[in-house]
This record gives C-alpha cells, structure tokens and sequence, in this order.
C-alpha cells in the first residue's frame, strides 16, 4: 500500500545521492556479469540485456540501501520497504500452499468445493521436493527464481514477463549466473518467454508435452496485473480442458472494485479468521449510522461484500482479502501501514493541497488575478517546507477509506471542521464498520459542530457534482482551502481523481472574485437604467403550448457547425435560430442572420468579436440575450437586449434587493459556458423542441476546435492562436458518434451541468454535434433533422416571448436608488477600517488568525446591515486571501513568507480599495483579438487621413505619408513635411524634438516621440501636440534569447510605431501616449523588472486612462477620454504608475515567433 516513492527515498538528498551511487557501481558489475551469463546460456535474450534501456520504469536504491523498482510515470515503486524480505514471504506463502493445476481434472475435480476462495487456497499441500513444471508468471527483480530453485528439484520452470523493462531491472540486481548455475546442478530446463503474459499458457503447455510427460503444474504469481490475476484464476477455477479448448480469457483491465496494486505484501492467511457482523464493534457503528445517516445503515445492515471479505489477523487488525487472487489489500499489519501513511501526508500535506490558479490570459489584469499569480509564486517557494497538517482544519476531501485506520489518525490528531469523506469501493466501507469506532466520530463530529459528508461507491462519476453541491452549501470559498488526501492508489481510479482535482479547479477559478463583481454590478445598474427586458419569473406561463412547439436551434461553434450549415439554412424560417458566441461569426460568414445571439461573459471581448463581423447592419438585426452584467458596449451593437438573472452572483443579489425578488426570474445552469446559458433560457420558457448544432463541448481533430469558418481562424482556415497550448484538451469522454473525444475541463463540466439540466427536462433535446455525449440529450444525425414547423408560429412564439416573457424594470431613477441604498460613504469607512486591520498585522501587533476572523466578521457584518457593497464586492477575494495567509501561516519557518504574503495582500487590497473609492462607475476593458477589432474601426473611419511621418535616428532624417485608408507609407522629402498641420515624428534625442516643436505651426497637433536610451525630455506641454516616449526596443532576430525568456517586451521598433499611429486618432483628448508592452509568459518577475525601468525614467504620474494596448494622459483630467477611435475602452487610473500598468497581454513562444515573421523589420 506504501508505494509512493516519496515514502522510499531519503529526505537527505545527499544521503540518497550517496546510496544511489553505491547501487551504481554494483550495477555496473552484475550487468557485465549477466551478458556473459545469457550468452553462454538463452543467446536470444541477450540483446534484452546488453540493451537494457529505462523508459519509464527503473531501479533506484531506497532509504534502507536495497534495490526496488520505480515506475517514474505514476511514481510509484514495485516493492515494499524491504523488497528482498518481502519476496522471501512471498516464496514462503507458497510454499505453504502452492496452487497446482491438474491437466487431467475436470472443473468439478479441479475445484473441489463449492467455490470459496480461502478454503480452495487452504486445501493446496505444501510444494512437493520434486516438480516436474512450474510456471512463474512475473520476473520482477527475479528473487523468487533463485529461491524456487534453491528450494525444490524443478525439472521445467516457465517464466513469463510481459514487461521487458522488468526483465532489464533483474539483469541490473540479480544473478543470472547463479541463477542458470543453480539450475544446471538441479537438472532444471529453464524457458523464459519475454514479452508474453501467460494467455498462451495452454498451447504452451500441449507442446511441452509433446517432449515431456508430466500431468500437473504448479502456479505461482510475482506480481499483479489484470492479466496475471484474470490467467491465475481461470486456471484454478476452470478444468484444464475448457482452458484448452476455449483458450484463457483476458482482462486488459482491472474492474473497478478487483484493482490490486502491482505488489501486495504476502500476510499467512491460515492465521487469518473472517469478520462477523454479531461483534460489538459492528454492530455500535450501524447503530451510529442509523441515526445519523439512515441511508448508509441501509446499505449496509444486511451487506455481503463481492470482492474482498473483511479478515482479521490473530492481533485483531481488520485486512481485505481478495475473493478472487487471495491477496490481501494490508501486509501483516493494517495498522502499521495505515499510520505510516498518515504521517507521511500529515507532514507534506501542501504537495496534494487544492491550491487556486488561473492559467488564462485574458483577465490576468484584473487586481484579483494579480494577487492570485503572486500568492501562488510564494506558495509554490513555501510548498516542498514542513507544513505539517494543522490542528484545525476548514476542509478536507479524503479520497479512499480503506479499512480507515488512516482516517481514525486523522480525526484522533486533528480537528476537521468539514471532511468530505469518498470511498468508491463498498466492501472497504464495509471493512471500516469492523475496524474503527465509526460511532465515535461521528458523534464526535456532531458535538463539535462539524459536517461530515460520506459518498460510497461512486467512480468519479458523479462525485463532482455531489462535492459541488456541498460546497455550494457551506461556501464555494472553501475550495480554496480545502486539502485534498488520497488515502491509497488505485490506478482504474487515478483519473477520474485527477479529473475531479481539476473540475474543482475550474469551479474556483469561475468563482466570482473582485473584479467579477465590481464590474458585474457596475453593468448590472447600468443595463436596468437602460431599460432592458428582464426574464420574468413566470414566464413559461406566458408562452402558448403550441408556441412552445416552435423548434429552437441552439448553434454553437464547434467544430460540428462546418456541416450543420445548410440544415440552419434550410429550416431558417420556421425555426428560432440562436447563435451562442463566436458562432455568430461562422453564421454571418454563411449569410445566416440568427433571430437571437446569446452572450454570457460580462467582460468587454464580447464586443471586439462582434465587432470583428465588420458589419454592424447585420448585427442591428439580431436581439441579445444574456445574463445580468453583459458589457453595455456590446448592448448597443444590437437592435435590442434582453436579460435574464443568474443566480448567485453579486451583481444579482445586490439588485434585487432593490426590486421585486419574487417577479423576475433566476438562472440557476447558466455557467461555464454560453451553450449552458442559451439551454437553460429556452428550458425554463418551456419550449419543447430543442435542437444543438456545433455544441461540441470536445473535438475529434484538436487542431479543428471550433468551425473553421470562426474567427479563431483567418481566411485561408489557419488558426489564430495555438488552442492547444493556451487550453489542457487532453481529457477524453465518450462521444455523441464516436466512441471517444478529446475535451478540456471548462467544456467537461459544461456537459456535466447540461445533463443535470437535461435530466428532468420534459421535451426532447436533440444533438447533432459530433462531439461529446451529452446524456439526457437524443443523438440525432444531421441528415435526420426533420423539422415540422411554420414562419408563423415561429414568429407568434417570438413576439409571446419577447412581449410577455420579458419586461423593462420600471425605476426611472435607479442609478440615484441604487447609490442611496449602497452608500460609498459607508463603503469608504468600511474598507478604512479593513486596511487598519491589515496594517496591524504587518506591524506585528496582530497575527494572521486574528485578521482572517476580522476581516471575515467585517464582512458579514457590513452585509447584515445592508448598506454597503462591501460584501459584494469582497466575499471571494477576502476569502482566498484568508486561504492563501492561512496557507503560509502554516508552513516551517514561515516568517518571511508572511511578511511577504501580507506585503502582497496589503497592495492588492489598496489597489481595489481605491478603485471602490473612486467611484467611477468603470465597465470592463478586456479586449481579445483588439488589433482585428480596430481594423474593423479603422476600414469605417468616415474621413481617412493621409498624415506625414518624420523619423530622425543616428542624425538621419526621412519622410513619408501614410494613408489610413491602406496603411501604407509613400517615401518623400521630410523638410516639406513640417509644415503640414498635423503628423508624427520620431527620433532619438530630446534636442531634435524641441527644434521640431519650435519649427511647428502654432495650431498644429502632431504627435512627437522619442525613443532613447534615457527618457530626460520635458516638452512644452503648452502647445498642442502629444507625446510619446520609450527606451530602444529589442531586436526581434539579436534579443529572441531575451525575449523568450521574458527578459526584453515583445514590441520591436515597427510594433511601437504602429501603435502610434494609432494613438495619433487621439491625439485631441491626450497628452502623453506610451505603450504597453507584451511579454512571453512565464518570467513575470523579469517583465516587471524591465517595466520598473521604464517607469523609473517616466514622469511620475498618478492619474492616467489605460487602454489595452497603451496608457494615456488626458488633456483634461476632468474629462477623460474612455473610449478611442478604434473601439477600444479605458479605465480611469488614479494611483501612482507602476510596472503593472504597463504590462500587457502574455504570449506564447510560438506567438512571438509568428509576430516575429509579421514584423521581421526593425
């Protein structure tokens, strides 16, 4: 059961490198022995031998100085502690008991009792002196072959080992040589068969035969494998002839409840008694069930187990015996094992915490995802010290019960406020009831207040959805502080582990954190002052029964839409077309106008993708539907929008609280993605005839993630970005068509959450993507759409649903109303108050328990007075801070983690506690493919000016014009430039700037830009112009190294004047321009060291607009500018410019390289 290799090796890296080099030279020399050994010997095996090459699996030596195998892949070592004494037992137990198989018995005679596992095994005698075949499945470190010829005249001995690698690892320990001398004194014909599993035992065995006469065989087994155990129990229990006849049936894999480790340590099964239900023990810990969780007494008064039958060892230790292989799941001691364990996980308990991340790069600059990369980095530094286990514990999902000797350490050594307890295995739960005081811990947990949530025999299926809902129920915020221990492997099991880690990962990263809910209730208000319909509460009831025949066709942007499109076009008029996301791009591109476009994510991509369609006619005729908190910008590229509330947001709570709550309705499946929005709408209208198209939620070909008519590919079909780099695609789930596709974990909980939404719907949803199965949802092929329909009811559906299902929230003043009900005046005082409480800690006077408790109080407190938006705003930010400080207040050694911990908290908290007390009212300035939106603007600008440009370098001057119009730049004489009223012009030295000023018309507005290797230049700001000014910019071929490695921006010369030009549209509302720069992901701490140099060289400005792709100061500060000529929106900064401000969107390094093809001139 102890197989990590972490338990194996020594702490002490210099005493395991010590041992590790000692185990090389004995290797060196064995190896050389046993080629010598083979060639004399099995000549054919020899090439194994000599080449003896590890892939995955190796030899390492342990903390006790002996050999073992490791598989590097999983981590987990062959062997026990003592690998040598453990073969020895092994060898011994068979001894004692060796299965002999008899070629002449029939199945009756072979299996001489009713079949009962342990008294078959106890009816083999001792292995006879003399044996004519023996056949050894598994070849390990080879031990067990010496042992056996030691031990008893063998004249045949058979050896199978499917794993060459194992075979290598034995030519690295064993001695062959006296392994083949041992068998030349006893007369022993040694046949090893490398590379097979013993399926072709049978006919191996008839040509044997064939040569020697002999009518029996013994069995012994090394190891397990599905194969192994499958091939040694058919030939226990089976008559040799049916074996013959129909061959030995193979099981490629473990059924989920038989899964047996590699190697089970051997424990005397003559000592071992079975467990009976009438002791006291038992029958307390049902009675304990059934009073706190009738549902598991149930399961469990009358129980048999199917599997493995509860033992007990003469020191009353409970042990699982496997009904089918007789192996034990324990060693001699459970308890022994068990503690080992516990202690291991106890002391490194952060190597498998539940740790928040976000991996995205679209919203790192949002404050909340700042403080998350930070905290992570110093978790990460902290994550390999000693933090043991805390006394007290928030939450824990424990993974694997077993007999629960593990989880009776964990309870008697630590206080678990909440345990989430999975055990997917009934017969180990059913172990448990005999081996621990179930009645205690559960009375325990329910004096102190504690929940205890139990789920047996699930196999990951549906476990995330139960843990989720649990979670939902004592706060989703504990995810981000809930350790997670896996009480012992299971390899069938491993995955849907992973998986389930990775789920709950994608949950917290949904979470809604600062930003999410300052700019979801900004846009919240601003959506109702609009005017917007909201989704009212009844408004199934309002939609005919035959209105809700009308198919709707739910078109998302799979890869499956590519030949779903002349069925959407086919059926255009009868039907109600919805298109999900960036789906409205392949529909436009096909000429196909939905009658709806649905959005669900608040930030402001939504609108550069729509944008990006270049046609805003087509877009006025379509009507939005979404969530509360959809980007007012995006709003008004439609003719019109209608909202619908989802539950559980901020922005949804803090309004109705200013409404009628029980008129308007609440989404409760609208997450993570917009398909799951779109699906809950229209089941919740009641229609009955739902049909998806390209909701793929996983694909076939993962370089064909979404319709190639989209636009995450250009027009000759090439992707935009590398999908796959930028998203884990390599989970598989069953298919809608195909037995399998390929996903990522926000599409798989997608599914999730549309089956829990299919399953009690009551019309018919039909899916013809070719993409993941979605349960609850009928397959249907595309060449099977048959819609029966008519334009008019589609139409009578859409005017019921657009009049009635929806209405305008009528508030005439509600911006006024709601600013009274939650006044920043109280916020402002409120978040004062918080920001003492941080600084008293800093300052040593508290420490981080306190502030968590504070700060937490602060919150409820603020919340039951209801004034404030305090709440709101904070209560997932405050509480992944409270996890991350609780985090580093429990590591070894921690004070300067926690002086660095709250250094980082404290400035985020600044940071958004200014930008609560700006009171700004700002909306998202998120921006995705921003350079294809503002080609889009730039194709519509009404005038396109034709403009000069003056470039100075190295003393050298030239001119061009540059037309908007093609981008493109005509060579000219400079000097005739200067007279032009307005243009650019760049160089390298402040002198040459000031002398062109000088030289400028009095009303003329040109942008001037320097770029020098010292930003010292202080223009005459009484004039007109705009300035620009940055240090030399990298060369994309000389500094690739640097840039990289995140040492030097992604932005060369060409790149800045680019973004000059375009800064130069707004050159009427700002002073200063200066850009923001790019950099390869990965080295944040070197992107903002060279940014801090830049910084240090700027003005010192404290207020300032920030675009996405550069940084502003405005002419007015009263007024600035928050949106450009381009399409692009800003936000209004007020705090000191720091590095931060001018970093940029993250890349790949396949992305700098595409750029470097794009921009190669310098």
């Amino acid at each position: 059961m102890l197989k990590n290799i972490k338990l194996h090796v020594e702490d002490n890296e210099a005493v395991q490198a010590d041992l590790e080099a000692q185990l090389a030279s004995q290797i060196q020399l064995r190896l050389k022995e046993n080629i010598l050994a083979f060639q004399r010997n099995i000549p054919n095996l020899v090439s194994f031998v000599r080449n003896a090459v590890s892939h995955n699996i190796a030899i390492f030596c342990n903390k006790f100085g002996e050999p073992n195998v490791v598989d590097y892949g999983t981590g987990r070592v062959l062997y026990g502690f003592h690998p040598k004494r453990e073969v020895q037992q092994q060898v011994e137990q068979f001894l004692t008991h060796a299965p002999c198989v008899q070629l002449s018995a029939s199945a009756a005679e072979n299996n001489q009792t009713q079949w009962d596992g342990v008294q078959q095994w106890l009816s083999y005698p001792p292995l006879p002196q003399c044996v004519d075949v023996m056949v050894v499945l598994g070849v390990g470190l080879g031990e067990h072959i010496k042992l056996l010829l030691q031990t008893a005249q063998i004249k045949n001995l058979i050896i199978y080992e499917p794993e060459a690698q194992y075979f290598s690892c034995s030519c690295m320990i064993s001695s062959w040589k006296e392994i083949f001398s041992l068998a030349q004194q006893k007369g022993t014909a040694l046949f090893i068969q490398l590379e097979k599993d013993g399926r072709d035992i049978p006919a191996d065995i008839s040509e044997l035969r064939e040569h020697v006469d002999f009518d029996e065989f013994y069995l012994y087994q090394h190891y397990n494998s599905p194969v192994f155990n499958m091939v040694s129990r058919k030939l226990r229990e089976r008559g040799w002839q049916e074996n013959l006849t129909h061959g030995l049936p193979i099981q490629a894999v473990f059924k989920r409840d038989e899964f047996e480790p590699l190697w089970l340590q051997s424990a005397d099964i003559d000592k071992l008694t079975p467990a009976v239900e009438k002791n006291a023990r038992f029958q307390l810990n049902l009675a304990a069930f059934e009073h706190y969780f009738p549902d598991i007494y149930q399961q469990f008064k009358d129980y048999s187990p199917s599997n493995w039958q509860t033992v007990l060892s003469a020191e009353e230790e409970c042990n699982l015996l496997s009904k089918s292989s007789m192996h034990t799941w324990y060693g001699e001691s459970p308890k022994s094992e068990s503690a080992v364990a516990y202690s291991a996980y106890a002391s490194h308990p952060n190597r498998d915490g539940l740790v928040l991340g976000y991996n995205g790069t679209k919203l790192r600059h949002y404050l909340h995802y700042k403080m998350v990369l930070e905290s992570e980095a110093l978790l990460r530094s902290i994550s390999e010290k000693n933090g043991a286990l805390p006394d007290t514990i928030k939450s824990l999902i424990m993974f694997g019960l077993g007999a629960g000797y593990q989880l009776e350490s964990l309870l008697d050594n630590h206080q678990v406020e909440k345990l989430f307890l999975c055990e997917p295995n009934r017969d180990f739960f059913y172990a448990s009831l005999h081996a621990i005081d179930w009645a205690g811990i559960l009375k325990k947990t329910d004096d102190a207040g504690y929940r205890i949530y139990i789920n047996i025999g699930d196999d990951g299926a549906n476990l995330f959805r139960d843990l989720l809902s649990q979670f939902y129920a004592i706060g989703p915020y504990n995810l981000a502080q809930t350790y997670f221990y896996q009480a012992y492997y299971n390899a069938e099991l491993n995955q849907a582990i992973s998986q389930l880690r990775e789920q709950l990962q994608v949950v917290i990263a949904m979470g809604e954190y600062f930003d999410h809910a300052y700019y979801g209730i900004n846009q919240t208000v601003e959506g109702i002052s609009r005017g917007y319909p909201h989704l009212l509460k009844n408004a199934a009831q309002l939609i005919s029964a035959d209105q809700k025949e009308c198919p709707v066709f739910l078109v998302g942007n799979g890869p499956s839409l590519d030949y779903s499109i002349e069925v959407i076009k086919e059926n255009r008029d009868s039907v109600i077309v919805v298109s999900c996301g960036t789906a409205l791009q392949t529909l436009h591109r096909h000429g196909i106008v939905p009658d709806y476009h649905a959005e669900i994510e608040q930030n402001r991509s939504t609108y550069d993708w729509a944008v990006r369609l270049g046609n805003k006619e087509y877009l006025k005729q379509i009507t939005l539907l979404s969530c509360n908190g959809i980007h007012p910008d995006t709003c008004e590229l439609y003719k019109s929008t209608m909202v619908a509330f989802k539950e559980g947001e901020s922005s949804t709570s803090s309004n109705l609280n200013l409404l009628e709550q029980s008129k308007y309705a609440q989404l409760s499946f609208a997450f993570p993605t917009v398909s799951n929005f779109a699906l809950n709408l229209f089941t919740l209208l009641g229609f009955k005839q739902l049909y998806l198209f390209g909701i793929d939620l996983g694909f076939i070909d993962k370089s064909h993630h979404h319709s190639k008519s989209s636009g995450y590919y250009d027009e000759q079909g090439n992707p935009l970005y590398d999908y796959e780099e930028k998203n884990n695609t390599g989970l598989i789930v069953p298919g809608n068509f195909v037995p399998k596709v390929s996903t990522k974990h926000e599409f798989k909980v997608s599914k999730m959450l549309l089956e829990d939404l299919l399953r009690n719907y009551k019309g018919d949803c039909y899916n013809t993507s070719n993409g993941a199965r979605i349960n609850y949802s009928q397959p249907l092929p595309i060449e099977n759409v048959l819609v029966l329909s008519t334009p008019a009811l589609k139409v009578a559906a859409m005017t019921s649903m657009e009049e009635k299902a929806f209405s305008p929230i009528q508030a005439a003043n509600y911006k006024e109303d709601f600013s009274q009900r939650y006044q920043s005046v109280i916020t402002r005082r409120e978040l004062a108050k918080m920001a003492e409480h941080i600084e008293s800690t800093r300052s040593g006077e508290q420490d981080i328990p306190w502030l968590v408790e504070r700060l937490k109080n602060q919150l409820f407190s603020s919340y039951a007075k209801g004034r404030s938006l305090l709440f709101y705003y904070l209560y997932g930010t405050i509480n992944f801070a409270n996890a991350f400080l609780l985090k580093v207040d429990a590591a070894e050694n921690n004070e300067d983690a926690v002086k660095e911990a709250l250094a980082i908290f404290s400035k985020r908290f600044n940071q958004i506690a200014a930008k609560i007390n700006a009171n700004v009212f700002g909306f998202d300035i998120t921006s995705s493919f921003g350079g294809l939106r503002e080609r889009e603007y730039l194709r519509a600008l009404p005038v396109k000016p034709v403009i000069p440009l003056v470039r100075q370098f190295s003393g050298r001057c030239s001119g061009a014009e540059f037309d908007y119009s093609n981008w493109f730049e005509t060579v000219t004489d400079s000097n005739a430039l200067l007279s032009a009223p307005s243009g650019i012009y760049w160089a390298d030295e402040p002198r040459a700037l000031d002398q062109v000023q000088q030289q400028l018309a009095p009303d003329s507005r040109w942008l001037l830009a320097m770029v020098g290797p010292t930003l010292d230049w202080k223009p005459d700001a009484s004039a007109k112009h705009s300035y620009s000014m940055v240090v030399p910019l990298p060369h994309f071929d000389a500094d690739a190294p640097d840039i990289c490695l995140g040492f030097k921006p992604v932005m060369n010369q060409r790149m800045y004047e680019i973004q000059m030009k375009k800064c130069f549209l707004m050159r009427e509302d700002a002073l200063w321009f200066i850009p923001r720069f790019s950099f390869v992901a990965g080295n944040r701490d070197a992107s903002l060291a060279w940014l801090s140099e830049l910084v240090e060289q700027l003005p010192a400005w404290d207020n300032f607009i920030l675009y996405p792709g550069y940084l502003a100061i405005p002419r007015d500060p009263n007024h600035p500018a928050i949106r450009d000529a381009l399409g692009g929106r800003a936000e209004w900064v007020q705090e000191p410019l720091s590095a931060e401000h001018l970093l940029g969107e993250t890349v790949t390094q396949k992305e700098f390289f595409n750029l470097k093809r794009t921009f190669h001139k310098d």
